[in-house]
């Protein structure tokens, strides 16, 4: 019988559907047991075996038919079977949640007993579909094989062919078929390819023999009464295949370092590994007959892959580019060549050498083509039982265990060991030479593993996608089950010195800065405030331990279960300490090291909120949390009345898609709202029930009497408003270290901003200086003395000396206080990063909610802090202030009599050289703005007022309640002791540079409170000289220039009375009032 080529296509197209079946059974069932190393390597196990089994069963049947034709009858049968049966269980996996759901609903929740189902499902279920597919191999050699000299060519043709197969249906799996067509569809597309290969097989054989009667050979099992070289080869195949899938599994861990690890990445990983093993058998080809000693081959082969595998260690930075953003796939064909650019580099020339080992040992073997289909199935299955042992080993066993460069050395070693077996065991030389250079090898090859250094790869790790990061930065490491997990320090310097960032597998994937951590609590805290009852929690995705943190410091939460997949992101949740309120060692929480979706389908518990921050749906595998059925499992576990929460990464989402995540996370739960947290991050909040925000409870427990009775057990005084500095810091220290959390919110005791930009000058001299008491009596500004510590004599216009020694006090006591303490309080008491901000970008603080009080403010800063607004978070459902204006408090050197605070004065000012008519119409003009009805509307929008009459109107007096103690503010005493620069200061351009770039210092750690203010006056005064000479000189300040005094000691104008003021007692008792009896 003629051997027709048809069936070298069909076996091609075989390869094709095995790998679909392969993809795409691993994602169903992984879908419903949780893809986690355990599901995979169990779902992967289970496939491989099947394959083994039938290879070894068929093969010894294949070779007791009654000719090598019927082979071809046997196999077209067999693909037929595979479309049945791998139809049939398609269907039974498209639904199989429900079933293994079921079975969950009567076992007791115990890690050992669904782990055991896993095993049991997957091995039962696909060993007859699997086991069919085994015997594909053998059939199909017992028919190809026809001739004892070609055994090993005709075997790498059709290896070759079945692995190319499976290349594309890798491809076209990952690439086209799931996403164009959907699961379950491409693996009902491969069965009917099975149908269509079983009758194209049949149809062969008909034409050339005639009958096509179903009958299979008879299945037994074999003895194994292997002899001794058939253990031999048999070991040998174990081996390649054991050191292949080893390989597999550390390589895939090293790719995700380069090319990320989407849903693309590892179709195409998979893909290239295929292809290396097909030009392997195809390159053998040729090679084969022109080859003398298989056995020197198979020595080279072994030693080829060993040699490069060292290599590679070596060279891996340069062998795999540079981590890729991998979520901007707008352009597919450089996306499609980044990957198979990186896989190739990695993996093609070993997993080439490692092709063409099959071929070569089935021939070894078999010795006649009247063995072939026990020849091969014997190589099948021991390479098979190989490669279900590497996966293991090198998953569970080796990576956890010694790590990525290690476990390459260990399984290289294998692999250069082998090479030493096989010399050893075969004819050359004599028996004696063999084993002395066996004995050189092996030593050289151990003195080789001893001098690699055991850091190689450490560079390549401290890659990813943002670039090459500093060692000396990295805080933890761990190459466990699922992840390679890192955690640096961030470089966000004063803004964020604490700031820590989580990489995995090459990727940023979280982090403790500012913004990170602020939707990242929100993220447990919004649903949880807005429920009633939140008794137990649910986190889907550990990360960095922020959301777990805060949910469980709720005291209305008692459980909080977090789910997370790899117990390495969880074990460097430690180095998050600060930030996650040290959750690991939280009583409440349960950690779950599980997938989410599987959690949710086969617990048994209910929860009052769960929340879901997977990564980014582009990230291979996690679009299973992005899902309608992953909705749906939530909205069956929650309780009623309970919330579901979604993280929607904008950054990596456009509008259509983040429009789409909308939809799908509505259909489930038709009462939705979007909170933007933060830039580019959005909360996506759900329920089956309306959802009511009540901001009046939120400020209820910002007053719960606990808090008041905490403050005054330890400050000896009661909670209130502070009426002096020593009040404010013990306040600020009591709600920054004590208090901390409030209903899981991040709590700061103090406000203010330290950016070296002109507004920071303004706020030391316009506010710090003054409220410390810097100056002298006087309103509106201190006489001799002013808050800018410049001394001007009572009845003179001309200045003599901003610093202590000409009788000023911009360097005194006073002053030097005041500085320390803006610093000091914005280090220890204020927000992350409020040292950074300038007046505009602090306001945004105060509206957040979280800052107990601020020391002064202009009352500009009222306009930003009332009404509705979605960024304000201190007003209630009815817009209501849930914060208080009070009086400045004062510092130890103030006195009665003094000025207390700031605020501008506005003036017109008409040029004399302006026609007389213009200057009538500007004054009309002036007039209007200023009337009653014009300042009130005014006032009423922009919150600034002109006129007494203004702030007595009783539209002001209903308005008051909406306002936070504005109008109480300017009907009161207060108003007068808030007054703007006075004449002692004579060029404010000139000197007001001078403080924003001095007081930055003290900010950046250069100088010293004392030291700054040192520097600062000395240079106020030699500005001054310079006015006063050009006053002297042209009359430039007509004759009102400074006359500075002579330096004398200090201590002969600090024993005066008045400014400057010696140093007094600057810790003395806090004082507080009630907020009714502030404005008295």
């Amino acid at each position: 019988m003629q051997r027709s080529p048809i069936v070298y296509f069909l076996f091609f197209a075989s390869g094709i559907t095995a790998l679909i079946y392969e993809i795409v059974w691993t994602r169903m069932l992984t879908l419903v047991f949780g893809h986690t190393v355990f599901s995979v390597s169990v779902v992967l196990a289970a496939f491989m075996a099947g394959l083994g089994l039938g290879s070894y069963l068929f093969g010894y049947a294949a070779d007791r038919l009654s000719s090598s034709s019927s082979a071809l009858r046997v196999y077209g049968w067999i693909e037929v079977l595979i479309f049945a049966s791998g139809a049939l269980l398609s269907l039974l996996f498209a639904d199989f949640a429900s079933v293994y759901s079921l079975f969950h609903s009567v076992i007791p929740e115990s890690p050992p007993l669904p782990n055991l189902l896993k095993v049991l499902f997957s091995f039962i279920l696909m060993l007859v579909p699997t086991t069919f597919m085994g015997a594909t191999l053998p059939l199909i050699s017992k028919y190809c094989v026809t001739d004892d000299k070609r055994i090993g060519t005709q075997i790498s043709l059709l290896y070759a062919l079945n692995t190319l197969g499976a290349a594309c249906g890798c491809f076209l799996t990952g690439f086209f078929l799931m996403g164009t067509f959907g699961v379950l569809e491409t693996v009902l597309t491969a069965a009917a390819g099975n149908l269509l290969i079983g009758i194209g097989a049949l149809n062969v054989y008909k034409e050339n023999v005639g009958s096509l009667k179903f009958n299979l050979p008879e299945i037994k099992f074999p003895k194994m009464d292997w002899s001794a070289e058939q253990k031999f080869w048999m070991g040998i195949s174990f081996v390649c295949g054991f050191t292949a899938l080893a390989y597999e599994v550390l390589w895939t861990r090293l790719l995700v370092f380069s090319i990320a690890s989407t849903v693309y990445s590892f179709s195409m990983m998979l893909a290239v590994f295929l292809l290396g093993i097909f030009l392997g058998s195809l390159l053998l080809i040729p090679l084969l007959p022109k080859i003398k000693n298989l056995r020197t081959m198979l020595i080279a082969l072994q030693g080829g892959v060993g040699i490069y595998v060292i290599g590679s260690i070596y060279g891996l930075e340069s062998i795999l580019s540079p981590p890729w953003n991998a979520y901007n796939l707008g352009n597919p064909a450089a996306a499609f060549w980044i990957y198979f650019k990186g896989s190739a580099a990695l993996m093609l020339f070993p997993t080439l050498l490692l092709g063409m080992c099959f071929p070569l040992l089935i021939q070894l073997i078999s010795k006649k083509h009247e063995n072939i289909g026990q020849a091969t199935g014997q190589v099948y299955a021991a390479n098979t039982v190989g490669a279900i042992f590497g996966s293991l080993f090198s998953g569970f066993l080796f990576l956890p265990n010694f790590g990525s460069q290690t476990s390459l050395t260990l399984l290289a070693t294998i692999n250069l060991f082998t090479m030493i077996l096989l010399f050893r065991t075969g004819d050359y030389l004599t028996p004696a030479i063999r084993k002395g250079m066996t004995v050189v090898f092996a030593s050289l090859i151990l003195f080789i593993n001893m001098a690699i250094p055991n850091d190689l790869l450490n560079p390549f790790f401290m890659r990813d996608s943002a670039g090459k990061r500093n060692l000396n930065k990295l805080m933890y490491f761990e190459e466990g089950l699922s992840d390679t997990v890192a955690v640096f320090k961030e470089e966000y310097g004063v803004l964020d010195p604490s700031a820590k960032r989580l990489i995995t597998n090459g990727i940023s994937m979280s982090a403790s800065n500012m913004t990170a951590t602020r939707y990242m609590k929100l993220l447990a805290h919004v649903p949880i405030l807005l429920v009633d009852k939140p008794d137990d929690i649910l986190v889907v995705c550990f990360g960095t331990g922020q959301t777990t943190g805060a949910a469980g410091l709720h005291p209305r939460v008692k459980t909080v279960d977090s789910v997370e997949l790899s117990s390495s992101v969880i074990n460097a949740g430690k180095m998050f300490a600060d930030q996650n309120h040290n959750v690991l060692a939280n009583p409440k929480v349960k950690f779950v090291i599980q997938d989410g979706r599987n959690h949710l389908l086969t617990t048994h518990k209910l929860y009052d909120v769960i929340t879901s921050e997977p990564p980014p749906p582009r990230t291979a595998f996690t679009v299973n949390l992005y899902t309608r059925e992953y909705y749906e499992l939530q909205k069956s576990k929650l309780k009623p009345g309970g919330i579901a929460t979604q993280w929607i990464p904008l950054h990596s989402q456009g509008p259509k898609e983040v429009a789409m995540h909308f939809k799908t996370f509505q259909s489930v739960f038709p009462f939705t709202m979007g909170w933007l947290s933060v830039a580019n991050e959005m909360l996506i909040i759900g329920s089956i029930q309306p959802i009511k925000i009540d901001f009046q409870k939120l400020n209820e427990r910002l007053q719960e009497p606990e808090i008041k009775k905490a403050f005054k057990a330890k400050n000896g005084y009661d909670l209130g408003v502070p009426v002096n500095w020593s009040a404010y810091e013990d306040i600020a220290k009591f709600f920054s270290e004590d208090v901390k959390e409030i209903d899981g919110v991040r709590i700061y005791g103090h406000m203010d901003y330290g950016k070296r930009a002109p507004d920071l000058g303004w706020r030391m001299t316009d506010a710090w200086l003054s409220m410390a008491g810097a100056g002298s009596k006087g309103l509106p500004n201190g006489v001799p003395v002013d808050e800018w510590g410049i001394r001007m004599e009572k009845g003179s216009c001309n200045p003599v000396g901003a610093n202590v020694s000409r009788g000023g006090a911009t360097n005194g006591p006073a002053a030097v206080y005041a500085i320390r303490k803006w610093d000091e309080w914005l280090r220890a008491y204020a927000p992350p990063g409020a040292a950074a901000m300038d007046f505009y970008q602090s306001l945004p603080s105060l509206s957040s909610g979280n800052v107990a009080q601020q020391i002064f403010w202009y009352t500009a800063f009222t306009a930003s802090l009332v009404g509705k607004n979605p960024n304000n978070k201190v007003v209630d459902k009815d817009g209501m202030p849930l914060w208080r204006m009070g009086p400045s408090p004062k510092g130890p050197y103030w006195e009665q009599g003094m000025k207390l605070g700031y605020q501008d004065v506005g003036s017109w000012t008409m040029f004399k050289s302006t026609p007389v008519d213009r200057r009538k119409a500007a004054w009309l003009y002036a007039q209007f703005t200023v009337s009653k009805t014009v300042s009130l509307k005014k006032a009423d929008v922009g919150l600034t007022f002109v006129r007494k009459s203004t702030v007595n109107n009783k539209h002001f007096t209903k308005r008051a309640p909406e306002l936070g103690g504005l109008i109480e503010f300017y009907r009161s005493d207060n108003r007068n002791v808030w007054s703007p620069t006075g004449i002692n200061v004579p060029d404010y351009p000139k000197l007001a540079q001078l403080w924003w770039q001095h007081i930055g210092e003290v900010n950046s750690g250069t100088f010293t409170p004392q030291q700054t203010m040192d520097r600062l006056a000395d240079e106020m005064d030699l500005v001054m000289s310079r006015m006063e000479a050009a006053d002297k000189a042209s009359n430039a300040y007509g004759g009102c220039g400074p006359r500075l005094n002579k330096p004398r000691e200090a201590s002969y104008w600090l024993n005066k009375a008045g400014s400057p003021k010696a140093k007094v007692n600057e810790k003395p008792q806090g004082k507080t009032v009630a907020y009714e009896d502030a404005w008295k």
